[in-house]
């Protein structure tokens, strides 16, 4: 079991048009992309077994929590933001003893991230209604480290991980539109074996 806590880099992109009325018109899209950077923190459980003297699996389960925040606009009028939230991960690792108290690792599995979405069509219109969602994405993560032990039962790691989620589609009788969602992440862990 490990505490986690370490910087991330959050990229959004989207795109949106207005639902032409007649069918054989092409729609003028317009899109947006930008990225934050914030902490995060959070948790990890996991089991490991040494196959031979030379191969690791193991398999994990994971939380990680953080509050950044992506704004942007389409045009000079409009205004959206893209909130992050929790993350939870669920995956495999394969890794390789060096000596008796490091192991560099690869791992690889699902993500489930919680975002919540507000965009603003009018920004100088007090009166415009605002779109508002929160949405639950799947996607994958994969990544790699190194992980180092103080004690027989306590360790430290270093690890970078890639995350991206499922596209976030949204369309009314008026507006179609899409969202892209990834984040890079660079963390320490601190832990314990039981």
């Amino acid at each position: 079991m490990e505490g986690r806590l370490g910087w991330e880099r959050v990229n959004a992109e989207a795109a949106y048009h207005l639902v032409p009325e007649d069918e054989e018109d092409e729609p003028e899209i317009l899109s947006a992309e930008d990225d934050a950077d914030e902490l995060f923190y959070g948790v990890e459980i996991g089991y490991d077994a040494l196959i031979g003297s030379s191969f690791l699996l193991g398999a994990y389960a994971g939380a990680d929590f953080s509050d950044g925040e992506i704004c942007g606009s389409f045009t000079d009028e409009d205004s959206g933001c893209l909130s992050t939230g929790r993350t939870l991960n669920i995956g495999v690792r394969t890794g390789v003893p060096l000596g008796e108290r490091a192991v560099i690792y690869a791992k690889g599995g699902y993500s489930n991230g919680k975002f919540d979405l507000l965009y603003d069509e009018d920004i100088e219109d007090e009166d415009n209604d605002l779109f508002e969602a929160s949405e639950k994405l799947d996607g994958f993560h994969v990544g790699a480290g190194a992980e180092f032990s103080f004690t027989r039962n306590t360790y430290g790691k270093l690890e970078y991980v890639y995350t991206s989620f499922n596209s976030y589609d949204y369309r009314s009788e008026d507006v179609a539109g899409a969202a892209d969602t990834s984040r890079h992440q660079v963390l320490v862990g601190l832990g314990l074996r039981f």
